[in-house]
């Protein structure tokens, strides 16, 4: 085979590679501690995602991680609070958090945010992302999360 016919088919057999859905950029988790009993503890995750669809198209909307499930919503770094639109191309943020509420003695009062629901299946990696894409459950795993220093609230 020709070297010039080996570049053309690589060069248009690329897209067939790319995610149709979203790229994960980038997943990082932080574990903080309230500067008093009751304020708590737990750990903030937040990913960066490049959305390959606009929001009429791609909803994400549940995160597990391990067995705790969490109901998300993307939307863009600088819209308004309630605005989780965004267009094909636009950088997403997805931001959550595993928060336990304690008493003065330190004691487990209650989970912020526990709503059960199971995984759909057995994932191996650190996460498991629930989207819709024109309207079809779908799922994707998140490798790994990168680990930010541990916050101290004082």
């Amino acid at each position: 085979m020709k070297p010039i016919t080996l570049i053309l088919i690589i060069l248009f057999s690329a897209p067939c590679f790319t995610s149709k859905d979203f790229q994960i950029i980038e997943a990082t988790s932080q574990e903080f501690l309230g500067g008093i009993p009751e304020a708590g503890y737990g750990t903030n995750y937040n990913l960066i995602i490049l959305a390959r669809k606009n929001s009429q198209k791609l909803t994400i909307d549940q995160m597990w991680i391990g067995n705790k499930f969490f109901e998300v919503k993307a939307k863009k770094k600088d819209h308004a609070p309630n605005d989780y639109s965004f267009a094909k191309n636009d950088t997403i943020i997805l931001a959550f958090s595993d928060i336990i509420k304690t008493n003065k003695e330190g004691e487990i009062i209650s989970k912020v945010l526990e709503k059960k629901l199971d995984p759909p299946y057995d994932f191996q990696g650190a996460a498991l992302i629930g989207f819709t894409l024109k309207d079809k459950r779908k799922y994707k795993e998140v490798l790994a999360f990168r680990k930010l220093e541990k916050q101290v609230y004082h």
